[in-house]
């Protein structure tokens, strides 16, 4: 009878909801659903860092429709590389011309990242000496997402 209560205690399993795991998703810190990113690393910081999987977002197009349709390049291509089965629709345009004309994800980033302006003295920063002693911006944002 020891033998077999000593054996069922060898692990510790919680109990609780199992926290699912697809790919290009997280779960969210505030509820824990899962999120996907939008392709945009600071709409996502917006919205709460991310958009549910399963809701429906709703972008009202600008008089020249260039940011929701920027919006859609991103947000399909995270999709697409992150291996999403998608479903793309249009009245507009051709399905295979807007899948043609998605941003590329970046495959490595350069070792010396932008060249300094001429003149420029190290981290002086004599015109905005004020923002020597701000925080750099919350860079845990862009771990999520591919950020094309």
């Amino acid at each position: 009878m020891a033998h077999q209560h000593a054996a069922r205690s060898k692990g510790f399993h919680k109990k609780g909801a199992k926290v699912f795991s697809i790919p290009g998703t997280k779960p969210s810190i505030q509820n824990h659903t899962l999120l996907v990113s939008s392709g945009i690393p600071s709409l996502d910081a917006l919205i709460g860092g991310g958009i549910a999987v399963g809701s429906c977002l709703l972008i009202d197009e600008d008089k020249y429709n260039t940011y929701a349709s920027l919006f859609l390049k991103y947000y399909l291509a995270e999709a697409v590389t992150s291996k999403h089965k998608i479903l793309l629709a249009s009245a507009d345009k051709q399905p295979s011309l807007i899948l043609q004309d998605l941003p590329q994800p970046i495959t490595h980033m350069p070792s010396n990242p932008l060249p300094k302006a001429p003149g420029a003295e190290g981290d002086d920063l004599s015109i905005a000496w004020r923002y020597k002693n701000v925080a750099m911006a919350d860079q845990a944002q862009s771990s999520f997402g591919h950020y094309l």
